[in-house]
């Protein structure tokens, strides 16, 4: 994941750099297919990001 937002990153500042599109188009795929084989998700208490002090 890390990865792809740099290369966005990278794409959005470039103005659309016609080589780094693929590249990103890759890295998509890449993360879809790894987010695909995760078994499980963990589970947050997300009520832990919003509290205030």
């Amino acid at each position: 994941m890390q990865i792809e937002r740099g290369t966005t990153a990278l794409y959005v500042s470039s103005k659309g750099d016609p080589f780094v599109r693929p590249r990103l188009l890759n890295f998509y795929r890449d993360t879809d297919i790894a987010l695909g084989g995760l078994s499980k998700w963990i589970s947050i208490d997300s009520s832990a990001f919003f509290q205030v002090s």
